[in-house]
């Protein structure tokens, strides 16, 4: 014959004790807690005018508005700096003409002491005119 043997299991060690429990209801409720936290702060987005920025910019507004129109001052400084540009522009034009001239000298100035002799050279032997051609290739 077999011998049939039950096994009993003695639930008395198993039971979980004081500190345990302390802790299992401590992490429930920092659980809560937080999804109560959680819960409000979505829900201030929601509730929140921003009232206390939208009198913050009424007041700088405000603040703007009546500060003192300067467009008198803009004005009297852009007319300033008209004045200078016309002095400048009537001094570059002044001198743009006095640069004109002075090339025009020298273009109608002869470069040539003496007079050239028949083979087109000077007193000195330089060549006086001198054809020059110029190839290029262009694509």
């Amino acid at each position: 014959m077999e011998d049939k043997t039950e096994t009993v299991l003695d639930h008395t060690y198993l039971r979980p004790g004081i500190v345990t429990r302390a802790g299992a209801i401590g992490l429930a409720a920092i659980g809560v807690g937080a999804g109560v936290l959680l819960a409000c702060y979505g829900a201030s987005f929601f509730f929140n005018t921003n009232s206390k920025r939208l009198d913050a910019l009424t007041a700088k507004v405000e603040e703007i508005a009546q500060r003192p129109d300067r467009t008198d001052k803009v004005i009297a400084k852009l007319d300033d700096l008209s004045r200078e540009a016309r002095k400048i522009g009537g001094n570059i034009t002044t001198h743009l003409a006095s640069v004109e001239q002075s090339l025009e000298e020298l273009k109608n100035r002869s470069f040539i002491r003496g007079n050239p002799d028949e083979h087109g050279t000077s007193f000195n032997g330089n060549v006086i005119t001198t054809e020059v051609s110029v190839f290029k290739i262009v694509s």
